[in-house]
């Protein structure tokens, strides 16, 4: 059996993917790292005679049986990884096993030694910042030296474009997937082409979604006899003005950033693994344990596709794009105003397919975080705050086992950390929460994102008028709580009886207090979250 472990992680992948402001570099930049984790870390593993244990999301582990085969293949993927990114870097950790050791130890022994390494290092980004006084900075990403296209010194040339190899590289592979689509929009040519894509193990600038989606639309149509019209499923977004525009092509200016990461996978993966083969020799059934490893993690990330696909097809009604996908990773980008519902249905499909003995045989979670802002937001931004809210979900004890959701609804240029915003709201009113922190996506407790989402129906279906919502907030916000609950009382006591049903349904407390719910033994109110999400939530 082989001996040595590797682990290795990306150190500065979004810095890379958001480098540029403009999407079509987010896009091209996309489909670089997903061809990096699906054919290019696969083929070194192989040509160094390793055996690939998992990949996606920027990390991989592969076994070697000697430790110049292990360094060889670490040193081939970190080349390739710079040539094809120019900036991105790796952390790896080259881990020998001991006498004895079971595989659970070594693992976990080369996980550490791998995230040390990674704080050690700072994972820091490659970049010609130093070089500024001497050469051009790339218009696009700002970071990289310049590669002038067509500039020889004279003014006819001088206006041209001038960019890094870098983001050359994810200019061509817009260009790439463009003519491949084009190609598959010929209904002769579909099947050979795809069938050519997947036999020469190469992605001619698909994404891997992209790839099943279109695969599964043509099985679909054969299965069913139909004359193919040319129309290819939604699965390709250039710029953000095509992501939100819906068939009326009257769509709102608010996006919604989501980033879906799996909770406790990891452990649940060492604990089946280990189970299953609790009492026995080790030593007898470590092959078995190594292609059950490869055999769920496979799962894994066929059920994340699985589950995409699965929602795009429930909101085919409107574009949605991935900037990252694989593993338990999902980063997509959709219209505002249907942000949580399509965050809500990929996680409540995540966890109904994982479910299923096609794949793990046992549901899995996961944590979200959402921000829905004006499509000129940063989109660099809005990962880093959908990355907090995703954090800070993830510590919500209460729901361990159940999916997560967090949101914010931001309509100015803040610049603050989501912690940052939410410490100032809550200055003036340390006894109570204004905010719920995260919603479970189902299940019998009252702060669910279901009852979250169904009380914003109900009240859009009675026409609740906006007009009182601003006071909620102000309300919400005394310091004092008698003059809180007193201004409560008197602002429910003005609404119809069917609005005020609709609250005393959610929960009997709020027929006094606009705090109902309890946290960590303090109040708090989920209104301000439903009021957030009102006007960007699609009935």
């Amino acid at each position: 059996m082989n001996q040595i472990l590797v682990i290795s992680d990306t150190n500065n992948i979004y810095d890379y993917l958001f480098s540029s402001a403009k999407y079509k570099y987010i896009r091209g930049a996309s489909i670089i790292l997903d061809e990096l984790n699906r054919v290019t870390t696969r083929k070194i593993v192989d040509d160094c005679g390793g055996q690939l244990l998992t990949v996606g999301g920027g990390e991989s582990r592969a076994l070697f049986a000697s430790a110049e085969n292990a360094e060889k293949y670490v040193c081939e993927l970190k080349k390739a990884y710079l040539e094809a990114t120019g900036q991105v870097t790796l952390t790896t950790a080259i881990v020998a096993r001991d006498h004895s050791e079971s595989i659970h130890d070594w693992f976990s022994r080369a996980e550490r030694l791998l995230r040390f390494k990674e704080v050690e290092s700072d994972k820091k980004a490659m970049s010609s910042t130093g070089l500024w006084a001497l050469v051009q900075r790339c218009e696009v990403c700002k970071k990289q030296a310049v590669e002038v296209s067509g500039y020889s010194g004279t003014k006819a040339n001088a206006s041209s474009q001038r960019i890094c190899p870098s983001c050359k590289k994810k200019l061509s592979k817009i260009k790439q997937a463009k003519e491949t689509l084009r190609e598959l929009a010929d209904p002769q040519r579909a099947e050979a082409l795809l069938e050519n894509i997947q036999s020469s193990h190469e992605t001619a600038g698909l994404m891997d979604i992209h790839y099943r989606q279109i695969k599964r639309f043509l099985e679909r149509k054969t299965e069913k006899g139909l004359e193919s019209t040319g129309k290819l499923p939604r699965t390709w977004v250039e710029d953000l003005q095509t992501l939100l525009e819906s068939e009326s092509g009257d769509g709102s200016q608010y996006i919604g950033f989501i980033y879906a990461d799996g909770r406790n996978i990891g452990n649940f993966f060492r604990e089946k693994i280990l189970k299953k083969y609790q009492g026995e020799s080790l030593e007898k059934n470590e092959s078995l344990i190594i292609k059950d490893y490869i055999k769920n993690s496979s799962a894994l990330h066929d059920a994340t596709m699985e589950a995409a696909m699965r929602t795009a097809e429930e909101f085919e009604q409107f574009h949605a794009d991935y900037a990252m996908i694989g593993g338990d990773d999902f980063v997509a980008i959709v219209p505002g105003k249907y942000a949580v519902a399509y965050a809500n249905t990929f996680l409540k499909h995540f966890n109904e397919v994982t479910a299923s003995t096609e794949y793990l045989g046992h549901p899995q979670n996961m944590t979200a975080g959402i921000v829905i802002a004006k499509q000129s937001y940063p989109i660099r931004r809005l990962f880093d705050l959908s990355n907090q809210l995703m954090a800070q979900a993830k510590k919500k004890k209460k729901f361990q086992n159940n999916s997560v959701v967090d949101f914010m609804v931001i309509t100015d240029t803040t610049v603050q950390s989501i912690e940052k915003i939410r410490a100032n709201e809550q200055a003036q009113i340390p006894g109570r929460q204004l905010r719920a922190g995260g919603y479970a996506i189902s299940g019998d407790e009252p702060d669910t994102l279901e009852k979250l989402s169904s009380t914003i129906k109900k009240l859009k279906e009675l026409n609740f008028p906006r007009s009182k919502i601003k006071d909620v907030y102000h309300i919400a916000r005394m310091s004092d709580t008698f003059n809180m609950e007193f201004y409560w009382v008197v602002w429910r006591s003005r609404l119809e009886p069917e609005i005020r049903r609709i609250f005393d349904e959610w929960n009997h407390e709020f027929h006094r207090t606009l705090f109902p719910f309890e946290k960590e033994e303090k109040p708090f109110t989920t209104l301000l979250d439903l009021f957030d999400l009102y006007d960007y939530f699609e009935v």
